[in-house]
């Protein structure tokens, strides 16, 4: 009895100490980020049109001023906070230096102009060549974000970090194809065959 007694209360101790040691070493809680989704909202709209054999970017000049909701929590200071785009690896939105903090909650605008959507060229282009023709199409094309934040961990032994993980939705437009464009090499680029020999 005695001895079921004292293996009872090493293990009340065992777990207490693994409770203890958890949630001291306990840093970044939560991550999240939400791209806003209202009717007017400035989403990057990449316009294609078959030029010259090849479906030709037309606005790569113009830049544009989505919204995103960002917040974190953590047990300890964040002393690093970015918002990027995978592929790439390009920061949209950097938290500010100097300004650590252990939550954050807010809706930021950030801006997406040629440097982020010319890595996305060749996925438009793709597009085009399989919805594209002789009226203008519109498609989706998700880009990958990643949110994180990180800071030490309450013991100060090491860096804790987490992450969140949103698509960017852009719109891709295929112009039509007038009657004027080279309708011959439109045809190999959206379909990719030529008839070589015909049997009758």
């Amino acid at each position: 009895m005695r001895n079921t007694i004292v293996h009872s209360a090493m293990a009340a101790i065992v777990l207490t100490t693994s409770l203890l040691a958890s949630e001291a070493s306990a840093g970044v809680e939560s991550v999240n980020h939400r791209f806003v989704q209202e009717q007017f909202e400035d989403y990057p709209i990449m316009e294609l049109k078959f030029q010259k054999g090849r479906w030709n970017w037309i606005n790569s000049t113009k830049t544009f001023m989505p919204r995103v909701e960002l917040h974190f929590t953590s047990t300890t200071m964040v002393g690093e906070a970015r918002l990027y785009v995978e592929e790439g690896a390009f920061a949209l939105w950097t938290r500010p230096v100097g300004k650590q903090t252990k939550t954050y909650e807010k809706i930021i605008t950030v801006s997406i102009g040629k440097t982020v959507l010319s890595r996305q060229l060749q996925r438009a282009r793709s597009v085009c060549e399989s919805f594209g023709g002789p009226e203008k199409t519109v498609r989706d094309l998700a880009v990958d974000t990643t949110f994180m934040a990180a800071g030490a961990d309450d013991n100060g032994t090491g860096d804790d970090m987490m992450a969140s993980y949103q698509p960017l939705v852009m719109k891709v437009v295929c112009h039509s194809v007038a009657a004027n464009d080279d309708r011959e090499s439109f045809g190999r680029s959206v379909f990719r065959f030529l008839v070589t020999k015909a049997r009758f």
